[in-house]
């Protein structure tokens, strides 16, 4: 049996939003098992028995370190310690799928040990890295972060096509045009990282919303005052929840008050499953948009400076809300934080009243 290494490293959202990616690849592939190559947080993401045809993790944690390799054990991930190099990991693979654009560190790596197939994106110059290569498109184009994988699969070229000149922004386009792979994604959102608990013969949704006024930064947030505003207007007969990491707690007890409870997941897993069961989500630009989108859960993401055509809600029924980046400011952290300021509650409250009306009914890939 062929063997395919599916490389993806970086935060949480990027690993969450390439699960279509790696999911379009077990598809392409299918007569393969399939090794994911990136971050530990794989560990945490992808459930076994949610991806049958996963073997194994290796868990590559700093440049230069050696990876750690984890294995399918009574259905869950248990690690095997180092058994290698990454180059060793390489070697044991037929065909390398390499999501990471902006470094050529593993389409290196998988060149020297001369796997059979390599699939990647890469400038004309670097294009000889792979068999197959897809055409680049310079500095931050504007493809969303989930369709870079799918693209690299559909667009690859063979042979001496690999080495065409630099591509434009029509041919970007058109090329997304064209990509069965990100048409197909676009009205599924993500596939499901790990199986939900949720009732398959419910006809209704689940009727606790859930609020996320957390950032990396305060900066990159909608102010915890207006996140409360929103809160405290609602109905009194809705349930919400106010979610948040475990180092949280200050933050989210500013929106929350003595009337909302707050949940902190300690895991991924445990998030996961709470947005499955959630009505919505209504949080800022985070990794928890793509989280609620693979456990099916409609999201109303707040915006600041970000791009939504590069970091937008990639659920079918998502929305945003972003706000006016005043461009007169120099510091780009100063413009961020009135980009969120300018996001006005009742702007909210009626994009939230939209999602409702559209989030009706269980997500179809959890049924």
């Amino acid at each position: 049996m062929r063997r395919v290494a599916w490389v993806r490293v970086g935060a949480l959202g990027d690993l969450v939003v390439g699960l279509a990616g790696l999911a379009e690849a077990m598809q392409r592939f299918s007569d393969a098992e399939f090794v994911v190559v990136g971050s530990k947080l794989w560990t945490e993401i992808l459930q076994p028995a949610a991806w049958p045809g996963l073997v194994a993790i290796e868990a590559v944690e700093r440049r230069g370190g050696a990876p750690e390799r984890f294995e399918v054990e009574a259905g869950a991930w248990v690690s095997r310690g180092v058994l290698g190099d990454l180059r060793k990991a390489l070697s044991d693979c037929d065909v390398v799928v390499d999501t990471r654009v902006d470094s050529l560190r593993f389409a290196i790596e998988a060149w020297r040990e001369g796997v059979s197939e390599r699939w990647g994106m890469a400038p004309p110059w670097a294009a000889w890295l792979f068999t197959h290569a897809a055409p680049h498109y310079g500095k931050d184009p504007l493809l969303h972060e989930r369709d870079v994988p799918l693209l690299i699969l559909d667009a690859a070229r063979k042979g001496w096509a690999r080495f065409r000149s630099e591509a434009s922004a029509d041919d970007l386009r058109r090329s997304v045009k064209l990509s069965p792979g990100i048409a197909r994604w676009r009205l599924l959102g993500l596939p499901a990282m790990r199986h939900s608990m949720r009732d398959p013969s419910s006809s209704g949704s689940a009727d606790v919303n859930v609020l996320n006024p957390t950032s990396s930064r305060r900066e990159k947030a909608w102010p915890s005052q207006k996140f409360r505003e929103f809160l405290y207007a609602r109905p009194v007969d809705e349930k919400w929840i106010v979610v948040g990491a475990p180092h949280e707690t200050e933050w989210l007890r500013e929106v929350a008050g003595e009337r909302f409870r707050i949940v902190q997941p300690q895991t991924i897993g445990e998030l996961f499953q709470l947005l499955a069961q959630a009505r919505g989500l209504l949080t800022n630009t985070s990794s928890m948009q793509f989280v609620a989108a693979s456990a099916g859960c409609p999201v109303v993401t707040l915006m600041g400076r970000a791009d939504p055509r590069i970091w937008g809600p990639v659920g079918p029924h998502d929305v945003y809300v972003r706000g006016q980046e005043p461009q007169e400011l120099e510091d780009l952290f100063a413009r961020e934080q009135a980009a969120y300021a300018s996001i006005e509650v009742e702007q909210v409250r009626r994009t939230w009243e939209n999602l409702k009306v559209r989030s009706m009914g269980s997500p179809s890939h959890l049924r």
